[in-house]
C-alpha cells in the first residue's frame, strides 16, 4: 500500500527538482492584508526552496515585486524607500523587499495576539496564565496545616 501511494505521487525524475521559473511565475496574491500576505509568502518560499535552477536575485526581484506593489496599505513605506532608493543598492533589492514582507507579518502577528490578551481583559475574561491568588481563609487554612505538620 505504501509503495502505491508513493508511485502515486512520484514526480517526473527525468526534470531532478519541484518546479520551474514558470511555476513561480504563477503565484500570485490571493487578495490583501496579513492572511493574503502571510499566504503567499508561503507559497512564494515553498517554490523558491524547491526550484530546479536558482534565479538570480533581479529575477525574484522583478517577480515579488509585482506582487506587492499593490500592498500600500501594508508595505507603503518599505515600497516608497524601494522607489526612493538607487538601483544596486542594498535598499533597492530583492532581500530588502523579502525582509520587509517578513518584518510586516512579524509585526502584525505581534499585534493580533496584544489585541487578543488586551480583548481578553478588557471583558472580564480570565487573564492567560497569570498567578493563581489565595483568599485570606485559604491563606489561614494553609498556616494552620503547616503548624500542625510542624508540631
Amino acid at each position: 500500500m505504501y509503495f502505491t501511494i508513493l508511485e502515486w505521487h512520484k514526480l517526473d525524475e527525468a526534470r531532478g527538482a519541484l518546479f520551474s521559473l514558470k511555476d513561480l511565475m504563477a503565484i500570485k496574491r490571493q487578495g490583501s492584508g496579513f492572511a493574503a500576505l502571510e499566504g503567499f509568502l508561503s507559497r512564494w518560499d515553498y517554490v523558491v526552496s524547491g526550484l530546479a535552477k536558482a534565479q538570480d536575485t533581479d529575477t525574484l526581484e522583478i517577480l515579488i515585486l509585482d506582487q506587492l506593489e499593490s500592498c500600500k496599505t501594508e508595505l507603503g513605506d518599505e515600497l516608497a524607500q524601494y522607489h526612493r532608493a538607487a538601483p544596486g543598492t542594498s535598499t533597492r533589492s530583492y532581500n530588502f523587499l523579502l525582509e520587509s514582507l517578513r518584518n510586516y507579518l512579524t509585526r502584525e502577528r505581534c499585534r493580533v495576539n496584544r489585541d487578543a490578551q488586551v480583548s481578553v481583559l478588557g471583558h472580564g475574561g480570565a487573564v492567560p496564565a497569570a498567578p493563581a491568588t489565595r483568599t485570606q481563609k485559604e491563606k489561614a487554612a494553609i498556616k494552620k496545616a503547616v503548624k500542625a505538620a510542624a508540631a
